[in-house]
């Protein structure tokens, strides 16, 4: 079966068509890799401000309990020890 292709001729004005579409495109392009950085830029800062603020509280529990075992510490060895 013979594959039939229709093919027209190309003058300048198509070309040029064809050109101003595919710009058209790669500034599309261009916009939404722009939107989806700032996106993920923007993601980036909120884990890392989430991620600080969770340090923070877990070096602050490691010290309440630190405080707690040394009390616990020092009710066992005065009365007992």
């Amino acid at each position: 079966m013979a594959i039939e292709r229709k093919t027209e001729k190309l003058d300048f004005e198509k070309v040029w068509l064809m050109f101003q579409e595919t710009d058209r495109k790669f500034q599309e392009t261009k916009e939404l890799m722009e939107k989806s950085s700032l996106e993920t830029d923007r993601k980036f800062q909120e884990t890392n401000r989430k991620f600080q603020e969770t340090k923070e509280l877990m070096a602050k529990s490691s010290l309440e309990t630190e405080k707690k075992l040394r009390k616990l510490e020092t009710l066992f060895t005065s009365q007992w020890g």
